[in-house]
Order: C-alpha cells, then structure tokens, then sequence
C-alpha cells in the first residue's frame, strides 16, 4: 500500500507522541482501483467507537482520502490531519471538524467560519452501502438529548446476516438551541421536514415497499441550529455514545467514559492507548527510519480491524 501525503499535525496541546509520530493514519486510505478499504479516524485499541466521517463514492471505512464528494475539502486541498487518538478534517464551507473516542463514545468539535450560525445534520439511516433496515429516533429537545437506533445489513459477507446499533446524542455542550426538526429524503421523491416530532419510527422495509418513495437509500435523521458560540474560535462540542446492546446503555457510556468535555484530554488519554501497545514491540538499535515508519504505520490496523 503506498503511504499518503498526509502528516500529523501541529497542533499545540494536541499532538503525538513518541511512536505515534511514525503512524500515518492514511495509509491505505486512497480511492483507486486497488483500495485498502483502511479506516482512518478516531480510536482507541480495539475501541467499538470508531470516529470519522463518510464521503460519496465507495468508501467502506467511511473515509477516502482521495474522495470526490461534495463536502470533503480533501478532493482539492489536503485539508486532513491525525495521529492515533485524534482526526480533523476542513470542509469546503469552511467548518473545521475534530474528532476523539474512547472506547464507547466520542467528543467532537466543530469550529465554524465567524458569522456562521453552528448547524449540525445528525445523520440516522444513511451509511456508504445503504443498508439500513428499520429502527426510531426519538429527541427530547428540552434536555437537548437524541436517541437513535437502528437494524443494519452486514457490511460484509452474506446480506441476510444483521446488527442493531444505538447512539445517545448529547446536544448540552454546543449552547442553546435555535432551530431543529427531523428531516428525511432520497431520490424517489421523498422529501419531509418535521419540527413538530419527538419521535419517528420508521418501519421495516417490507412495509416501506408499498410506498415507491419511501424505499432506500434513504437518508433521514435531525437538523440542528444553535446560537452563535461566544468562545473566540466559534467552536461547539458534541458529546456521544454508542452501543450494541441499548440506547440506555449507549448513554451510560457516553456519561461514564466522557464525564468531562475535556477534547485535548480525551486525545491524549487515547494517544497514550495507542503508545503502550505500539512499545511492547521494541525496535533493535539501528533500525532504519524507513522501516521504523512501516512497522510503525501497520501494527495500529491489528487493534483498529478486530
């Protein structure tokens, strides 16, 4: 696999350390005709929360770094940076995305242009090969909290096999809501905006057949807007839990293993992870900084792809 441009960033109290400094995160992350379908984002070892964000086009790890889709700046301009521990991303409209994890949850921090009222798409049923099947969402907009869940194909091997999955959305951290409504579309003429909801179940696809434009890919979920952020970086943080079991557990989580909303900890909490395991492997003396780097770049992808 042929390493990409890409580099940690620097990034002030952000940054990694010793070993993690060889780790390209974005090794084998390219859209071409021979992929390496590697994820690159935001983790810890064997971590079940895996944080990044989804481009068009064939991206089964969610992220491409040589993707084409309509909001990712890194089509044009090599806007991505990460370490293990931590990824950030700049799209084209100028919004600058940051993301940790710990085991189960993740901080994410989204810095936007002066002047810009924060607005955030909480996506629900849209991932790369559309196979969402049913599932709810449900808000309680005065304790600013969003449950989601839903039933998934496998993402690989036969169809018939699935996964539920749940999310707890933590909205408190970003100031006062504005504007919110569920929103749901696809190309077959859906087309709805609800801000009269605080739950929407969406039935299995059977029944959805009998409606041609309630089919997939479907895309739905919950728009947000806050007031305008007072600190000077125009940044809000957003707080979430995931789990296989519950929402309530996938809350607990998230209320357990992020108490604080402390991002530049919970990047070096993660970063720490990532250098324990990658030093109980030590390199002899005299080991090329060539081959330091490849050791160092694919030993992360054995406690990422459990």
């Amino acid at each position: 696999m042929a390493t990409s441009g890409f580099a940690a960033p620097a990034l002030g109290s952000i940054g990694p350390g010793p070993l993690t400094q060889y780790v390209n995160v974005f090794t084998g992350t390219a859209q071409n005709d021979n992929p390496g379908n590697v994820f690159a984002g935001a983790a810890v070892p064997f971590g079940m929360a895996k944080v990044t964000l989804q481009v068009a086009g064939y991206s089964p790890a969610g992220y491409v770094s040589e993707s084409r889709g309509p909001c990712a700046a890194s089509a044009t301009g090599g806007n991505d940076t990460g370490f293990p521990g931590y990824f950030s991303t700049t799209l084209v409209n100028g919004v600058r995305i940051e993301l940790a994890s710990t085991q189960a949850a993740s901080l994410e921090r989204y810095s936007f242009p002066e002047g810009t009222a924060p607005t955030l798409v909480l996506d629900w049923t849209d991932d790369s090969p559309h196979s969402f099947l049913y599932g709810q969402m449900s808000a309680d907009w005065s304790a600013q909290r969003i449950i989601m869940n839903g039933t998934w194909r496998s993402s690989f091997g036969p169809s018939q096999f699935s996964y539920p999955a749940f999310q707890c959305v933590d909205l408190t951290l970003a100031g006062s809501i504005t504007d919110r409504a569920f929103f749901g579309g696809n190309v077959n003429g859906m087309d709805a905006r609800r801000d009269d909801l605080e739950f929407w179940d969406l039935p299995r696809v059977a029944e959805r057949l009998r409606r041609p434009d309630f089919i997939q890919p479907l895309q739905a979920g919950a728009i947000v807007r806050f007031a305008t952020p007072s600190s000077e970086d125009q940044s809000i943080v957003v707080r979430r839990g995931v789990s296989f079991t519950s929402a309530q557990r996938a809350c607990e989580n998230m209320e357990r293993e992020i108490p604080e909303p402390d991002f530049d900890k919970i990047v070096a909490d993660s970063n720490a992870q990532w250098e324990d395991k990658l030093g109980r492997i030590v390199l002899a003396n005299g080991t090329s900084d060539y081959i330091r780097r490849l050791f160092y770049i694919l030993l992360p992808h054995l406690p990422v792809a459990q």
